[in-house]
């Protein structure tokens, strides 16, 4: 084996080769070890990372969990962020020699992220699906600049109005806090009609180890008594994530969402982050991608890479997974979260 010029190996998180290449390598939280071991507990996922060695060295790799969902074992290198790390000048030869290994490993589906961290080609073979995703620039920007220079007018006369309004943010110091911005999460879910990403235990999970480990922080926008928004980031080296948000409708008027997603970018400015990153957005969801361009945000085309390795199995997962979205069944699932 170890004369082999090429060859893929599926390593573990905790593989010293595999630190030694990350740790030497661009890459995002979404690839490390500590990661990998939060997603898979959470979500009852094997840790899956393929190396591609060159006379013995890793040159690149593919990040994701696999998903067994009975019907179908989908290979998500997607969550939440780009699943390939490394010398990208490597991936279609990587992936050509992969597709073989998934099909041993009883993988029906694949499915790669592409976003603005990281830059290839298209890749030979695989269906795109393009998403919208906005990022602001942080580099060189200091207080006075974000305020004067980033923001449209609308976003600083939204956020004197929530400080005029007696909005206050509190820093999330508790599980108790998490719990809150749950449930503030659930709320969105609802109004937006949609599927949560995360359930309570996660966004626990996320607390205890990024967020008192100073990898992560989270908000909460109080008025008088009640929690009214809420708001999470994870830290990258060179990134502040928005991971989740949560707010209640009917204090809309107060802009709490406005002035939290401020202190986050205060926070990121502090933290000397080139980025905030605000993820991904449905190309539909024009009101949302405009709510970002206020902020300054760069809208960036994302990239989904799918491809079927199996044939029966992928198409009744796709019947499987149109079904979900209709509204019935997408209430029904709503309700039992």
């Amino acid at each position: 084996m170890e004369n082999k010029i090429t060859e893929i190996r599926r390593v573990d998180y905790a593989n010293p080769e595999w630190r030694e290449f990350l740790n030497g390598t661009n890459h995002t939280i979404f690839h490390t070890s500590l990661w990998q071991k939060v997603v898979s507990q959470a979500y009852k996922a094997d840790s899956a990372i393929y190396a591609y060695y060159k006379e013995g060295t890793i040159k690149i790799a593919l990040v994701g969990f696999i998903f067994d969902w009975k019907v179908c074992r989908v290979l998500y290198a997607s969550l939440f962020d780009g699943g390939m790390v490394g010398d990208y000048t490597f991936i279609q030869e990587f992936i050509e020699q992969l597709i073989p290994l998934l099909k041993k490993d009883k993988i029906d589906k694949i499915r790669i992220m592409q976003t603005y961290s990281t830059s290839f080609k298209d890749i030979s073979g695989f269906k795109k699906i393009e998403e919208s995703q906005h990022i602001v620039r942080l580099d060189s920007i200091d207080k006075d600049k974000l305020w004067n220079g980033l923001y449209r007018n609308r976003i600083r006369k939204a956020i004197r109005q929530s400080i005029n309004s007696g909005v206050v943010i509190e820093e999330i110091k508790d599980v108790r806090g998490i719990e809150t911005l749950y449930k503030l999460n659930r709320e969105t879910i609802k109004r937006n009609k949609t599927f949560s990403t995360f359930s309570k235990s996660i966004l626990i999970d996320f607390y205890k180890n990024f967020l008192m480990t100073g990898q992560g922080k989270a908000w909460l926008a109080k008025k008088d008594d009640i929690y009214i928004a809420g708001l999470l980031v994870v830290y990258s080296q060179n990134a502040s994530h928005g991971m989740a948000a949560g707010s209640l409708d009917k204090f809309f008027n107060l802009r709490a969402n406005d002035l939290l997603l401020h202190e986050g970018m205060l926070d990121a400015i502090n933290n000397k982050k080139l980025y905030f990153d605000f993820m991904l957005t449905s190309k539909n969801k024009i009101n949302l991608q405009f709510y970002k361009d206020k902020f300054g945000g760069e809208e960036y085309t994302a990239c989904f890479y799918e491809k079927d390795i199996s044939k029966m199995r992928p198409f009744i997962w796709g019947i499987i997974w149109r079904l979900m979205h209709t509204p019935l069944i997408g209430w029904f699932i709503r309700t039992f979260q």
